[in-house]
């Protein structure tokens, strides 16, 4: 993914954790989903798993499970509504996420 889409990437990816969490509200324990930048081959935008201090088991496959299902049920339009909704400055966010990384925030 070439960076100057990383705006676009952290915009989909801030609204399908939202969507994740919401979905799995009863299985996460307290863990939190969120978008941290990663390093592998250069770095991007990617979806983390933060878990609390006292959650067990690999909530991973039940994460991705339900991205594939959002993905299969959602529309453009769900997430036209989601941009709509909030006053986020994507730019500047992609831009602070990608400058400072995770950094425990």
């Amino acid at each position: 993914m070439e960076p100057k889409n990383f705006d676009v990437a952290v915009a989909i990816l801030s609204w399908l954790a939202e969507e994740v969490e919401r979905e799995l509200r009863q299985t996460m324990g307290g863990a939190k989903l969120k978008v941290i930048r990663a390093e592998y081959e250069g770095a991007h935008p990617v979806i983390a798993i933060r878990y609390n201090d006292g959650h067990q088991g690999d909530l991973g496959p039940s994460v991705s499970a339900t991205i594939a299902g959002l993905v299969e049920r959602k529309t453009i339009r769900d997430f036209i509504d989601y941009l709509g909704k909030r006053k986020t400055d994507w730019r500047a966010k992609t831009d602070e996420l990608m400058k400072a990384g995770d950094k425990g925030r």
